[in-house]
């Protein structure tokens, strides 16, 4: 049996984001931030900013509600709820400034992932993580644990954060945790 889903043709005008990430300090392009744009709640699109500090998401709609994570291995990872939208035929980009990360303005976030056995428990490698802030219904990063069951996110900014881990065999999610700057937290 045959499904069939008829679309149209969306006629709204055409938007986009056009960002320039710089640094907050020294106002120089900053190229490699990884940004990732949600739709409400779902990822939406990445993409990396080039040597001049600029990335472009195109085709975007209006009346939707985006949100931006924008981390830079250098840089505090940085938020941005309702990033403005400009007409596709735009070319001044949007500046951003991130600030360099420091003891004063960011932690670090350890996800330890075990399996809890019978008689220990055991750190489990590749499992897919994905870190929550207490602010947002996404995770604003995620990544895989390593040999020993860690993933690492730094340069946090301070905030509450959560962690949830799957794999084809476990699942779970850990408890909230307050992070400051220049600490670093389990979850």
């Amino acid at each position: 049996k045959n499904i069939e889903i008829l679309i149209s043709k969306n006629e709204g005008a055409k938007t986009k984001l056009l960002l320039k990430f710089v640094d907050f300090d020294l106002g120089q392009a900053i190229r490699g931030v990884k940004a990732s744009l949600f739709d409400g709640n779902v990822l939406s699109d990445n993409a990396q900013s080039q040597e001049d500090g600029t990335l472009n998401f195109r085709n975007l709609t209006e009346d939707r509600n985006y949100f931006l994570v924008a981390a830079h291995q250098e840089y505090v990872t940085q938020i941005i709820d309702s990033p403005k939208l400009v007409e596709a035929d735009e070319t001044e980009p949007a500046e951003v400034k991130l600030k360099k990360a420091s003891a004063a303005n960011s932690g670090t976030i350890k996800v330890k992932v075990l399996a809890l056995e019978p008689t220990q428990s055991l750190g489990l490698s590749l499992v897919d993580v994905a870190l929550f802030d207490s602010t947002h219904e996404f995770p604003i990063l995620s990544g895989k644990t390593d040999s020993n069951g860690n993933a690492v996110f730094a340069n946090m900014p301070a905030g509450n954060y959560f962690a949830k881990a799957e794999n084809a065999a476990h699942k779970g999610q850990s408890g909230a945790k307050a992070l400051s700057n220049g600490s670093e937290i389990t979850l």
